[in-house]
């Protein structure tokens, strides 16, 4: 029985998978939310520190909601640390909100490995103002005043590294601020 139900939760995820991807996406100027203050979010992260939007203010802010079994999100990922490490020193702060059921940490922790900047899980927020995405990977671009300035969805080519930075990179510092905020 737990076969049975197991495959058809994969087929409904993999179902699922197939319209977001067949979706088509950009970063929505005219989206709900765009132009608007972010969300609160707080939220202890994998390495048992604690991520909070409203202590990043003065940085660029990068927020990705994901999950384990979504693929296109496990390939955004490296992406978003390329992008981390080049820009971090300019002002560029990155959180990754899983929205993996908490029986799923172990898969969690895994992907995450090798990522600089924080995780969470959405299920552990104390604070969470953003609604639960439709469709995933969703990202969001928050400026150094808390207000989104890019939002994400999903495409059928995926994210690229030159989508992010474009929108990014026009909220950043423009000489270096040395090391980046602590965690």
């Amino acid at each position: 029985m737990l076969d049975v139900t197991r495959r058809r939760r994969v087929a409904a995820l993999a179902s699922l998978a197939v319209l977001v991807l067949a979706m088509p996406a950009r970063a929505e100027s005219q989206a709900a939310g765009v132009g608007q203050a972010a969300p609160a979010f707080s939220a202890p992260t994998l390495d048992a520190r604690v991520v909070d939007l409203d202590a990043w203010r003065g940085h660029a802010v990068i927020v990705n909601f994901w999950a384990t079994w979504c693929a296109p999100c496990r390939k955004e990922l490296p992406m978003f640390e390329s992008v981390y490490r080049d820009e971090r020193a300019r002002g560029l702060e990155v959180v990754a909100i899983s929205l993996d059921d908490p029986a799923a940490l172990k898969d969690v922790h895994t992907l995450a490995r090798g990522l600089s900047f924080p995780v969470a899980l959405a299920h552990d927020a104390t604070r969470n103002g953003f609604k639960t995405p439709d469709a995933l990977p969703l990202t969001y671009v928050i400026d150094a005043r808390g207000v989104i300035r890019a939002r994400f969805t999903p495409r059928r080519s995926g994210l690229t590294k030159d989508d992010v930075l474009a929108a990014v990179r026009p909220l950043l510092m423009t000489t270096p601020a040395g090391a980046s905020a602590s965690h």
